[in-house]
């Protein structure tokens, strides 16, 4: 169980302290009835209290008290009796954990529990206790209360002694369930050492294993399985509050936990010290970590919504990229000087900006070329700048002045790429009148024309010696020149697509192709051979860049993500996310501290890879995740992306438990079968797929759409999927045989929404023309045509009761619909830009919808007013749906970034509001929100970079 489950907001709002309640406290007790622990009411979503003889404990009086250290030592005694039992069962290790406890607790291996059992808790199945324990607040179960359930689950292991070996199996697993629930709980009791100091003479203590890469995996496996481990590391960090010599093991501890995947959300991390800290990638949203000593922290990548970090130490803080260039025109093009002074960016209305990057000011334009600048590059010694444009021509600059020093005219089409050679005397022009030219740099003179190419030429490279030219065009190969005959030499074969760029290794003996194919392959120059295929692209790959050491690759694609490969083996080191669209440029800065990236979303990102990343985040989407759906037994999440694949989540965790692959391109639609045994799946690769969950094979790969299909849905009796495409059409597929059973027409302009009736008996499609229709499912005949919406209806859906129907506008209004009039009975306003999603709650009183103006709005439907906004989400949510009926108080997204996001929603008398459970991590910083008032040592460009990213409250104390 992850740590913001035991960190719940309490009555008044503040983050729960994670050792806020000792052993040494005493505390008033509430007696719960577990078999009401499903249940949920306003004041209570996990049900805990729903017995109407019982009320929560911020409205009940104390009803008694006891010692919290007596009751640990009942706990300590039970404990030793369930680890007797589990032994004979030959249970060996969770008789060690148990014995381990109750060691913690005070308690010896001989003694036995000796409780009076009368009036214990009427529990059937021990799986209920630890539901129970984990849905539960801290403070409303303590010592006594657990003292009492593991001596029932003592004496339930005792009776099960005469009962069958499945049955003793079944018992052992959940004992072994509740006790690793109880310390996650951290509940007075059974807390892990937090109230008592930790062992100094740990080697965490003394050693900063932060770098230790191996020690830190070897953890981080210990602490995904192992409680008691867990509670250590957060006592520590819980003890650097108060005492700075735990602060090495503090820095250790978090380290190892965010690595393990615990989310801080809601935390109070108020004043811990952990300087020196790798953070990268964890999730803090909404924690404080106001006064906190992050002095020299990696927050790479980390999740920072909300956080408060108020008058946080953050010199030396490290947050993985700098504060991003924003361009007024697109570009396909940039560099770096030689020395490091200076970069450039081409652009796409031809003029080429130069910027000094002591602190990323524009310090001139390169005026001349009348169309795109393809691409830019510097000489060898730093004093020229060559670039090559869609207006056919290759100029020289000055790079001191910015005065154009020669213009090379000869290509008969565009120029696409441009390479100096070593002494920078020469230079190569590829372009698409499939010819290859070698320039002289100081005449301007033609020296050479390569001729040999079936296409146009898109990319050229000097090798680093300077004898040889590779270059590529459209047939998929690459060719290798001898320049001192003119002669192809060889032809590189391997690609499955066109070949985008090409990258000569800085020593000289490997050569890097990126293709159209999603793949970039590394050739052994001497051979020839190809040594590696790098695949991990979702779409094709537009740059590549060799770093100055040449141990390591850089990539860029359309697919939005940078990914950085180790040379030698081809194992992908890291992915760099924050570009919303296509990248078409990365490039190395001379001392391999930075990469340079750009593309269609006007930015320059600029990422810091001094340090590297101390893991690689997988398991996530890569790309935008466009559509959710929970399992109908509530286990499950599933999600699809652009890139490709079908993930499934743990409901409870976040972890990333299964991925479908199959689909050739964006998959945009998934929907579950009532049953859950199958899932299907729309794809921009024009096909529909029928999926069984049990064993993840691809039942059925259904054609007949002409264009991507945008969203698919089952029958509520499962024996029909329907499919929207945006060829105009639905189509209902038999989930049986595969067989089309009919289409759909009438709509006038593609289809981006589908939904059946509750009984089955209709179709509802929301269409790019501007109208929903209302389709009868057995004949086909259209019923209604729902005109009022004056832009794109995105979603539709229908109430439970089926009575009405709810669309989605790119207009900006979420429309209700009388299913039996065809009459709008009601208009929902108040988002500011297109609504993309919008979904029912179960008991349909309630709507959620997601819009281009990146909020998430609640509805009540019968009022038609906003009951709440959540608002510095991480980019746009392109779908929502709600847990299932029995776990009806979540709901989950989709987001652009490639995340997916768990929330509670919430109820406080007649107001909402919405806490984030968990989110899959998709590498990508937020820090929408995050409060940095009075902090102290940020760096004058890390301040700009908070800025940008959506920080608030910013002001330095001096």
């Amino acid at each position: 169980m992850l740590l913001q489950e035991r960190t719940m907001v309490c009555n008044n709002n503040a983050p729960t302290s994670l050792g806020s309640l000792s052993p040494q406290q005493e505390l008033y007790l509430i007696e719960v009835n577990p078999r009401d622990a499903c249940s949920a009411n306003n004041h209570d979503p996990v049900g805990l209290y729903h017995d109407t003889n019982v009320t929560p404990p911020q409205t009940k009086k104390a009803a008694r008290r006891t010692d919290v250290q007596t009751g640990s030592r009942e706990i300590a005694n039970a404990l030793i009796d369930i680890a007797k039992l589990l032994e004979k069962q030959g249970c060996g290790s969770e008789a060690q954990i148990s014995y381990k406890k109750a060691e913690k607790l005070g308690g010896g291996r001989e003694t036995g529990s000796g409780i009076d059992h009368s009036g214990l808790l009427n529990v059937r199945y021990p799986e209920e206790l630890a539901r129970l324990i984990q849905g539960a607040h801290p403070g409303y179960l303590d010592a006594d209360d657990l003292a009492k359930i593991l001596d029932l689950l003592s004496n339930r292991l005792k009776d099960a002694n005469q009962q069958s070996t499945p049955h003793m199996h079944q018992l052992t697993l959940a004992v072994s369930h509740v006790l690793n629930a109880m310390a996650d709980t951290m509940v007075p009791g059974l807390d892990l050492g937090v109230a008592q100091e930790p062992d100094i003479s740990s080697l965490l203590v003394s050693k900063n294993c932060v770098n230790d890469h191996s020690l830190l995996k070897h953890l981080e496996e210990r602490a995904q399985h192992e409680p008691l481990l867990k509670g250590q590391l957060l006592s520590y960090i819980e003890h650097s509050k108060k005492d700075k010599k735990w602060r090495t093991a503090a820095a250790n501890a978090i380290t190892i936990l965010v690595r393990a995947g615990v989310q801080f959300i809601g935390t109070d991390l108020q004043g811990i010290r952990i300087p020196g800290a790798d953070l990268s990638y964890g999730v803090f949203d909404s924690a404080n970590l106001q006064d906190a000593d992050l002095r020299n922290v990696s927050l790479r990548g980390a999740w920072l919504r909300q956080t408060d970090m108020s008058r946080a130490q953050m010199a030396g803080v490290q947050f993985g990229e700098l504060p991003f260039l924003t361009e007024a025109d697109k570009f396909c093009s940039c560099a770096y000087s030689p020395d490091g002074q200076s970069f450039a960016v081409g652009l796409r209305h031809g003029d080429i900006n130069v910027y000094t990057t002591s602190n990323w000011e524009k310090s001139r334009t390169l005026e001349g070329h009348t169309d795109l600048v393809w691409r830019v590059v510097y000489s060898p010694n730093g004093d020229q700048i060559a670039s090559c444009s869609q207006d056919n021509s290759v100029r020289l600059w000055d790079s001191k002045t910015g005065s154009l020093h020669r213009l090379l005219s000869g290509h008969d089409d565009w120029v696409y790429c441009v390479a100096y050679s070593p002494q920078g005397n020469l230079i190569a022009s590829a372009s698409d009148d499939m010819t290859v030219r070698i320039w002289d740099t100081v005449t301007g003179d033609c020296r050479q024309t390569l001729r040999g190419h079936f296409g146009g030429v898109c990319c050229v490279a000097y090798s680093p010696n300077g004898n040889q030219i590779a270059s590529s065009d459209a047939d998929h190969t690459i060719s290798l020149w001898d320049l001192e005959t003119g002669n192809r030499i060889h032809t590189l074969l391997g690609h499955n697509g066109q070949v985008w760029d090409i990258k000569y290794s800085p020593r000289g003996d490997q050569l890097a192709s990126a293709s159209n194919d999603t793949t970039v392959r590394i050739w052994d120059v001497e051979t020839r051979a190809c040594r590696h295929v790098l695949s991990g692209h979702a779409s094709p790959i537009y740059s590549i860049a060799y770093s100055p050491t040449g141990d390591h690759l850089a990539s860029g694609s359309m697919d939005a993500a940078i990914r950085l490969w180790d040379a030698e083996t081809g194992r992908c080191c890291q992915t760099l996310s924050g570009h919303t669209t296509s990248i078409s440029v990365v490039a190395y800065s001379p001392d391999g501290n930075q990469i340079a990236s750009g593309g269609g979303d006007l930015a320059v990102r600029l990422w810091d890879v001094s340090a590297g990343a101390s893991r690689l985040i997988s398991g996530g989407h890569t790309m935008e995740v466009n559509s959710v759906k929970c399992s109908p037994n509530g286990e499950m999440i599933a999600s699809c992306s652009s890139d490709n694949t079908i993930r499934f989540w743990d409901v409870d965790t976040g972890a990333c438990r299964r991925t479908f692959l199959g689909h050739n391109d964006s998959v945009f639609s998934i929907a579950y079968s009532p049953q859950g045994g199958h899932i299907a799946s729309g794809s921009g690769d024009t096909t529909v797929r029928i999926w069984e969950m049990e064993t993840g094979e691809c039942m059925f790969a259904l054609e007949g759409h002409l264009d991507s299909v945008h969203c698919v849905v089952f029958s509520p009796q499962g024996n029909t999927v329907a499919s929207a495409c945006d060829d105009t059409t639905v189509i209902l597929w038999n989930v049986v045989t595969g067989e089309c059973l009919g289409m759909l027409q009438g709509h006038t302009d593609g289809v981006r929404s589908v939904t059946f009736s509750p009984c089955g008996n209709q179709v509802a499609s929301g269409s790019k023309d501007c109208t929903a229709r209302i389709w009868d499912a057995g004949t086909g005949s259209c019923l209604w045509v729902l005109q009022g919406h004056t832009n794109w209806v995105r979603n539709v859906v229908y109430s439970p009761q089926g009575t009405q129907l709810a669309t989605a506008g790119y207009d900006m209004t979420i429309r209700l619909w009388d299913v039996e009039t065809g009459e709008c009975s009601s208009t929902l306003s108040g988002h500011t830009d297109r609504v993309i999603s919008v979904v029912y709650s179960h008991q349909g009183n309630l709507l959620i919808s997601s819009s281009w103006d990146e909020t998430v709005r609640l509805w009540d439907v019968g009022s038609g007013e906003c009951r709440t906004e959540i608002r510095n989400l991480p980019g746009l949510i392109w779908s929502i749906a709600w847990g299932p009926p029995s776990a009806a108080t979540y709901f989950v997204c989709a987001s652009r970034d490639g995340s997916v996001l768990k929330w509670e929603v919430v109820r406080e008398e007649e107001t909402f509001h919405a806490r984030l459970l968990w989110s899959s991590t998709s590498g990508t910083l937020v820090l929408m929100g995050a409060s940095m008032q009075d902090v102290r040592g940020l760096s004058p460009l890390n301040e700009q970079l908070l800025r940008q990213r959506g920080a608030v409250a910013l002001r330095q104390d001096s």
